[in-house]
């Protein structure tokens, strides 16, 4: 532990809004009656190894993007979304999502689902992966594109 670091209280705020913050020194533990109050941040590594380590946070295995959109007069528009910049109607059933921040490279997993409601006997798959877009094709049973199914998806990977 670092000797010249001593432990703080701080606090800010008026007269009715006070934040308190305690910072301990080294190793040591905010604790009321013998129990921990404030927890270790997670730690983020990287990669995740073949046999993760237990309540440890990979970089690779957190959700990076994810988007909900609906088609409208055959236009894809987005609904809500993370870490999506905008969407581009690419062609029959052809949507080309662009992320706001690029993704540390094209190897991720990408998981598309279609809302199955008025419309059943479809699928998707994503598809031309890059590390700053992806698209996703749906398709009507036979094979045909459709522009009328609303979906959303999710990617997991590295980040940038």
């Amino acid at each position: 532990a670092d000797a010249t670091v001593s432990p703080k209280i701080e606090s800010t705020g008026g007269d009715t809004n006070v934040s308190i913050n305690l910072v301990p020194k080294g190793t040591g533990r905010v604790q009321e009656g013998g129990s921990n109050i404030l927890k270790d941040p997670p730690v983020i590594a990287t990669a995740a190894p073949a046999t993760p380590v237990a309540q440890t946070v990979y970089d690779d295995l957190i959700i990076k993007v994810w988007c909900n959109w609906s088609y409208s007069g055959g236009t894809p528009s987005i609904d809500d979304d993370a870490n999506v910049g905008s969407v581009a109607d690419t062609g029959v059933g052809i949507a080309t999502f662009t992320f706001a921040t690029n993704l540390g490279n094209a190897t991720y997993a990408c998981i598309p689902a279609h809302e199955i409601g008025a419309v059943n006997n479809r699928y998707m798959h994503a598809n031309a992966p890059a590390v700053s877009s992806i698209v996703i094709k749906i398709f009507e049973e036979a094979g045909t594109g459709a522009n009328d199914d609303n979906g959303s998806f999710i990617i997991v990977g590295n980040g940038a």
